[in-house]
């Protein structure tokens, strides 16, 4: 007789917050389209990729949460931008997708830090996710969209230093 797995509650709301904060990216695709052009797998991939890199190092749940969140905020700034443009820029999704690999080693060197010293506190590890992934974003996007691609509204171009 195979015994079932059982699935503590903290876990089940654990994995509900992850999902949740990955929906408005898709809910805005499912309302407006994909203002994006990226294609509705890309909205799936990208978190994914980045949240399953970071869990190989198997940090505490909250600091994925982080990760996923910033993920998602990222996207609906994107979507925003696109969808207020007075003129839609066909290629904006490539300026999310190259800087996504600032994202991720930012994740994983956060989720790293975090399991070595054995970071406990929920909140802090919400915060350090969020802002790992923020920080390793920005840092991607500033270069990608000032050296090598044109990312409309978003950060490039910067003011010109004389």
């Amino acid at each position: 007789m195979v015994t079932p797995m059982r699935i503590s509650n903290r876990r089940i709301i654990e994995i509900g917050a992850l999902l949740l904060v990955l929906t408005p990216p898709v809910l805005v695709i499912a309302i407006k389209g994909d203002p994006l052009f990226v294609g509705a797998w890309y909205y799936l991939a990208a978190p994914v990729v980045v949240i399953s890199a970071a869990a190989l190092v198997q940090p505490q749940i909250w600091l994925l949460i982080g990760i996923a969140l910033a993920s998602s905020l990222s996207f609906l700034a994107y979507q925003w931008v696109q969808l207020t443009a007075q003129r839609v820029e066909g290629l904006l999704g490539l300026g999310h997708l190259f800087s996504v690999s600032g994202a991720l080693i930012a994740a994983l060197a956060i989720a790293y830090i975090s399991r070595r010293r054995n970071w406990e506190d929920p909140r802090g590890l919400f915060v350090a996710g969020l802002v790992a992934w923020a920080v390793g974003f920005v840092i991607a996007q500033v270069i990608v969209c000032n050296t090598v691609f044109y990312c409309g509204g978003i950060l490039s171009p910067l003011p010109q230093l004389n």
